[in-house]
């Protein structure tokens, strides 16, 4: 087991709760940062039994990774999921999620609209389901867990490109904290809008950061990663990507901060919370 500190949390905003799923087998606090191809999907599951799953993957990314791995750990249903934005290597495995799995909660999202195949396709699966979440909301999962969000949509910006407004939240449990921001951006190359440093401010410390963007060197700048002080850093990218995905800029800079893991090495990356002091990380290779 590895020590680590706990970072107490105040939640501010809007408080929403779900009601408990399916039980998953086990009575720890699960975080599955799943290997997806060149995509994003990280699956929760709480000593309750909720099940909450943010960004999905893509279609081949979901049916060939994500269903399987949650029917062997006899997922029923999903209780939340959140949509980090409208790219369809995040959003399009959702419907097939969720015809395996139901989705008996509220799909969150940046409440936009975006011109594409998989969003509509995403909005038919999740129907009156889906929910606006916004800068400052609450939510529970269960009485031990809370996801605040601090970006949604760029609220108050004027972004240009749809990486700009992603969800990013933190999710925390018993004092134990990961940071999860869609393909967050981090720089004003290109006429975007740096949201990193624009919420890094309102930010606290971490034990994990899902690394924004697969690792592009024009997110996870010195300034959110100052705040956020992460001591383990995990980046969500496809083997051989076409992208060279995570890029070395972004490695060096994770690196000061403590260990990374990757999913096109690792594959699939288990993070089980016993309590508030003591966690485990297990890798699928």
């Amino acid at each position: 087991m590895l020590s680590v500190a706990v970072f107490l949390f105040s939640g501010t905003g809007c408080d929403r709760g779900v009601s408990p799923g399916s039980p998953v087998g086990k009575a720890d606090f699960v975080v599955r940062f799943v290997y997806v191809g060149q995509a994003d999907a990280t699956l929760i599951t709480t000593p309750s039994g909720e099940v909450f799953l943010y960004d999905a993957g893509t279609i081949s990314g979901a049916m060939e990774h994500l269903i399987p791995l949650m029917d062997s750990l006899n997922i029923r249903r999903v209780d939340m999921a959140i949509a980090s934005h409208m790219h369809g290597d995040h959003i399009a495995g959702f419907p097939h999620v969720f015809a395996n799995f139901p989705l008996a909660g509220t799909a969150f999202d940046h409440g936009g609209t975006y011109e594409s195949s998989h969003f509509n396709y995403y909005i038919s699966a999740v129907g009156d389901r889906r929910a606006t979440i916004s800068i400052g909301d609450t939510l529970f999962l269960g009485s031990d867990v809370r996801i605040v969000c601090y970006a949604s949509g760029a609220e108050g910006l004027e972004p240009i490109g749809e990486n700009e407004k992603s969800v990013a939240v933190i999710v925390t449990y018993k004092g134990f904290d990961i940071f999860l921001g869609g393909d967050l951006t981090g720089t004003t190359d290109g006429n975007q809008i740096d949201i990193e440093s624009h919420i890094a401010p309102s930010l606290h410390p971490v034990e994990i950061f899902r690394a924004n963007h697969h690792g592009s060197r024009y997110c996870n700048n010195e300034n959110i990663l100052a705040v956020l002080q992460p001591r383990y850093s995990v980046i969500s990218c496809g083997f051989g990507n076409q992208y060279g995905f995570p890029h070395a800029e972004t490695l060096a800079r994770l690196a000061v901060w403590g260990e990374i893991y990757r999913t096109d090495i690792s594959g699939t990356i288990t993070v089980t919370v016993i309590d508030s002091t003591e966690y485990t990380i297990r890798t699928q290779f």
